[in-house]
């Protein structure tokens, strides 16, 4: 019992560093996407007041980077969401086991219980029945 237990600590701690995991990648790529957009209007502003082109050049191979950054980005963001539901699927089939064990042992003590009452019963029927015929030999 103590091990499935154990166990099930390991799914909730295995859990919760995907989801850590899974949020340091989502913070990731919110920072991309706020760089690109920084970037986007920076673009912009300085198309108002006349860019020469090798400036433009250079904002654009930027932001092709920017943009294959973030598109790896969120294939790690999806990749981490994988991770944390195959965790949460764990966590929950060494749930599902302990508490079957534990079911499983309240119905066994439950049975032992029943046994020992009857026993108890037994024991108790024989006892009466035999102060029953000594009273009736006197």
């Amino acid at each position: 019992m103590e091990f499935r237990r154990f166990r099930e600590r390991e799914k909730q701690r295995d859990l919760a560093l995907a989801k850590n995991r899974l949020r340091e990648e989502e913070d990731k790529l919110e920072l991309l996407n706020c760089i690109r957009d920084e970037c986007q209007k920076e673009t912009k502003n300085r198309k108002k007041d006349r860019i020469n082109i090798k400036e433009l050049s250079l904002y654009q191979v930027y932001l092709s980077r920017l943009y294959h950054q973030i598109k790896r980005q969120k294939s790690e963001v999806d990749k981490s969401q994988g991770q944390v539901e195959s965790e949460r699927e764990g966590l929950l089939e060494k749930s599902k086991e302990k508490k079957a064990l534990e079911n499983l042992k309240k119905t066994r003590l439950l049975h032992y219980k029943e046994y020992i009452n009857r026993l108890e019963q037994k024991t108790m029927d024989e006892l009466a029945r035999d102060v029953a015929l000594r009273e009736k030999k006197k």
